[in-house]
């Protein structure tokens, strides 16, 4: 894991830096361009999942995932860095939101029969939410910048596949990278 400071120099310095991974809390502010998330998510959301079960009597579930997001900022203390993850409210395809918090389970809806229940999860990540970006950054021209600020900002967008992760989905990440390889063949093998 890089800061973006550091982030920052390297990018201007070769103008690669190939794949990155960087943590940040989310920051207050709309960037320039960035969609609105429905009201029904609550204030501050930046990034959302949700799944929705349709369940019949004698039937298989139906699930249906929708996965909600608008361009957002993230700091680390040294730094600032924009996230983008798609256009109209939506995610891009190429952009993998991995979100392991506790969803909200909504009220079920049913039918007039009463045999067809809908059952929504929702999961959102706010402003102050801390997460874990994946991906290829670049420097790019910020339209933010004020007077006294840096002209460049460090952008992650999905020109390529990007991963954005939650601290609670981080630290299974990082718990399975901790196991050795004979640990994690076994647990695949027991799995399968």
């Amino acid at each position: 894991m890089i800061a973006l400071s550091e982030l920052h120099d390297q990018l201007a310095r070769s103008r690669r830096a190939g794949w990155q991974v960087v943590r940040g809390r989310v920051l207050e502010g709309l960037p320039r361009g960035a969609a609105e998330l429905p009201s029904e998510l609550g204030a501050g959301a930046v990034l959302a999942r949700i799944d929705r079960e349709e369940t019949a009597p004698w039937s298989r579930p139906l699930l249906e995932r929708v996965e909600l997001g608008r361009a957002f900022r993230i700091g680390d203390g040294s730094g600032e860095a924009l996230v983008r993850v798609g256009e109209g409210g939506h995610v891009h395809p190429d952009v993998e939101l991995r979100l392991d918090a506790p969803f909200l389970e909504l009220p079920a809806e049913q039918d007039d029969d009463g045999d067809l229940r809908r059952t929504t999860y929702l999961r959102v990540v706010r402003t102050g939410d801390e997460v874990y970006v994946w991906g290829r950054p670049a420097l790019r021209y910020s339209e933010d910048a004020g007077y006294r600020d840096s002209a460049l900002t460090v952008e992650f967008s999905p020109r390529s596949v990007m991963q954005i992760y939650d601290a609670a989905a981080w630290a299974q990440a990082d718990a399975w990278r901790a196991l050795p390889w004979y640990r994690k063949l076994s647990v695949l093998v027991r799995n399968r």
